[in-house]
């Protein structure tokens, strides 16, 4: 097992992350795509690993990235991210997501006195937080200047 597989000398966490060998191609065919994925997108992309992969091991390996924090899912697209955090301590309160509605691009907002006020909120209106990724989707300015304008 490799015990230290994402990097941490960015790092506040003291916690061993131990990534298994499929685990660990998983954890790195999400932090090199260049957005969200989908996990039978990771299924094929690894199907030459010499791995015995169904879609329940993906789905394991999947859950236990999310709970030690390296990723999030991004629910709207049934996919998923690394975690962009420079300060990451594996406890997020609370990621927030921009999601590009047209080309699916994904980027992390870390705001800590944004999610502390999200969560604020959430407690006053007696709330308990089932998912700790807020996605917000829009359209990112890439694809707004690919777009025609009306006065063209």
């Amino acid at each position: 097992m490799d015990e230290h597989a994402h990097n941490h000398d960015h790092c506040n966490c003291n916690e061993t992350v131990n990534l298994t060998k499929i685990r660990k191609c998983v954890y790195d065919t999400i932090v090199n795509e260049n957005g969200p994925i989908k996990a039978y997108d990771i299924i094929e992309r690894l199907r030459d690993a010499d791995l015995k992969l169904t879609p329940a091991t993906i789905y394991r390996s999947l859950d236990y990235l999310i709970e030690k924090g390296l990723i999030h899912k991004i629910n709207a697209l049934n996919a998923f991210v690394s975690c962009t955090c420079d300060n990451h301590n594996h406890e997020h309160k609370t990621s927030l997501m921009l999601i590009c509605s047209k080309c699916h691009r994904a980027q992390e907002i870390l705001d800590s006195e944004l999610c502390d006020s999200i969560h604020e909120h959430i407690f006053k209106h007696g709330m308990v937080l089932e998912h700790n990724c807020i996605e917000i989707q829009g359209i990112c300015s890439d694809c707004q200047s690919a777009e025609p304008h009306a006065d063209d």
